[in-house]
């Protein structure tokens, strides 16, 4: 199977802005979610005499080892244990899930990646060619004559770095 991605820039006046809008604050507010157990059980974990907000993520932490008894949770917990937590508890902000949105320049930038069946390759054409781009090799290529050619990225690159060197300069003067 070959897979072909897809972008599309939703704009305000996008129908479906107010929706993605809503994802994204959505998102926000489940990696605040898991930021907040993971701060508190790394500062809880050895602790005596914990904060309310410490107790309340260990009772959540206890909760997952009844439900998950071979899962142990040390001083820095891993995604899947933060994943099955949030299951666990079936905490708001994990079961509103997110389908691949970006925020861009006040608008939305929506990434579709599409399934494909492979294309059937007919070698029975005449003059075929691959062409492989890059940056240090800017591109590599081959055709079905046996010829090849590989352009070096080093002029690319080299006048990259100086425009960069430059625009540093004049930020610097500013």
């Amino acid at each position: 199977m070959a897979y072909r991605v897809t972008q599309r820039i939703i704009s305000s006046d996008d129908l479906l802005y107010p929706y993605f809008d809503d994802l994204c604050r959505k998102s926000k507010l489940l990696y605040n979610a898991a930021l907040f157990r993971v701060r508190n059980i790394f500062t809880g974990y050895d602790k005596e005499h914990r904060t309310e907000n410490e107790v309340e993520v260990f009772q959540e932490v206890a909760l997952l080892q009844r439900s998950y008894p071979n899962m142990h949770v040390r001083r820095v917990i891993s995604y899947t244990h933060i994943e099955k937590m949030m299951r666990v508890t079936e905490n708001a902000d994990f079961f509103s899930g997110l389908v691949k949105i970006k925020p861009y320049y006040g608008r939305f930038l929506l990434c579709l990646t599409l399934e494909e069946p492979d294309v059937a390759f007919d070698p029975s054409g005449s003059h075929v060619c691959a062409i492989d781009l890059g940056t240090d090799n800017f591109a590599a290529i081959v055709c079905d004559d046996h010829s090849s050619a590989i352009y070096k990225g080093g002029a690319v690159l080299s006048k990259i770095q100086w425009f960069h060197k430059q625009r540093a300069k004049y930020v610097s003067i500013i």
